[in-house]
C-alpha cells in the first residue's frame, strides 16, 4: 500500500470517526423540561407552537401536556386559534427560559377576550417519606384571590390570585376536604371534598372554570413518585429540537456509512 493511499485512508477514517461522534456531542448538551396547558373556559380550541413549529393541534379546555426534554435557553410558546395560519398573530404567547434540569409549564388562561400566557416554575424538592409536594394555581378568571384551607383546620395556601401559583408545600398523604375562601375572610366560595394526596407525588391543585363553566378543582400531576424516579415523566412527542437532533444524527450515520463504502471501494480498486 502506497503512502498516498495510507494518507487517504487515515483521513477518511478520521472523518468517519468525527461524523459518528457529532450526534453524541449534540445529545449531551444540557436540557430542561417544558410542557403546555390550556385553561380558557370560553376560549376556542387552539394550536400550540414551540419556537415557530406547531406541536399540538386543536387542544381543548383543561388540556395539560406532558413534559418534553428541550435544550437549555429561551423557547417561545404561541397559542393560536385552531386551524389559523401560522403567520397570524398568536392569541397568547410567552417565552420560557430553561436552565439545566429545570421544569417549566406555559399555561394559557383567562377569558377568550383577555387570554394570556404565563410561565410557571415547576421546580420541586423530593417529597419526604409519607408526604407530597403540593402547590395551588388559580385559573378561574371570575373568582377573586383565595385562601385554601383544610376544612376545620389551617390555611395551607394563603392569598392565591388569578393566573398565579403558590410555592410548593409539604402535605401529609391522605384525603382532605378543602375550603376555598375569599382571601382574608371566612367566606367559603367552594368546598372540594375528598381531595387525595399520594405520598411521593408532586402536583398542582388548580381552581378552574367561570364564563359559563362550573367552578371546580383539578389535580395536575407535576411529577409522579419523584422520590423513586428523581423527576417527572416526559412525553408529548414531536417537539422541534429533539426531532432536529434525531434527524441530524441519522444524517451523520448515513454519511459515515457512505464514507466507509467509498474507502472500501478505493482499497479494492488499488488492490486490483
Amino acid at each position: 500500500m502506497t503512502r498516498r493511499l495510507q494518507a487517504i485512508m487515515a483521513g477518511l477514517l478520521a472523518l468517519v470517526w468525527t461524523m459518528a461522534f457529532v450526534p453524541v456531542l449534540a445529545q449531551s448538551q444540557p436540557t430542561g423540561q417544558l410542557r403546555v396547558a390550556y385553561f380558557s373556559p370560553d376560549g376556542p380550541n387552539v394550536d400550540v407552537y414551540i419556537d415557530g413549529v406547531r406541536m399540538l393541534s386543536s387542544i381543548v379546555y383543561k388540556t395539560v401536556g406532558t413534559y418534553q426534554t428541550l435544550p437549555v435557553g429561551d423557547h417561545k410558546v404561541d397559542f393560536r386559534t385552531a386551524g389559523a395560519d401560522p403567520g397570524t398573530a398568536a392569541i397568547a404567547s410567552a417565552t420560557a427560559t430553561l436552565t439545566p434540569g429545570s421544569y417549566r409549564t406555559v399555561a394559557a388562561a383567562g377569558k377568550a377576550a383577555d387570554l394570556s400566557a404565563v410561565v410557571f416554575n415547576d421546580g420541586f424538592t423530593t417529597p419526604m417519606q409519607g408526604k407530597a409536594q403540593v402547590r395551588a394555581i388559580h385559573f378561574a378568571p371570575e373568582v377573586p384571590a383565595v385562601d385554601i384551607a383544610v376544612k376545620g383546620g389551617p390555611i395551607i395556601f394563603p392569598s392565591v390570585g388569578f393566573d398565579a401559583a403558590s410555592s410548593y408545600s409539604s402535605v401529609a398523604s391522605g384525603s382532605y376536604d378543602l375550603e376555598f375562601r375569599t382571601a382574608g375572610s371566612d367566606q367559603v366560595l367552594l368546598t372540594a371534598r375528598g381531595v387525595t394526596f399520594k405520598a411521593g407525588t408532586v402536583e398542582s391543585l388548580a381552581g378552574i372554570g367561570g364564563a359559563g363553566r362550573p367552578i371546580e378543582v383539578v389535580q395536575i400531576e407535576d411529577a409522579a413518585a419523584a422520590s423513586a424516579s428523581g423527576g417527572a415523566s416526559t412525553g408529548m412527542g414531536g417537539m422541534a429540537e429533539p426531532e432536529l437532533l434525531r434527524s441530524g444524527g441519522l444524517l451523520q450515520t448515513v454519511l459515515a456509512v457512505g464514507l466507509l463504502a467509498a474507502l472500501l471501494w478505493v482499497v479494492r480498486r488499488r488492490a486490483a
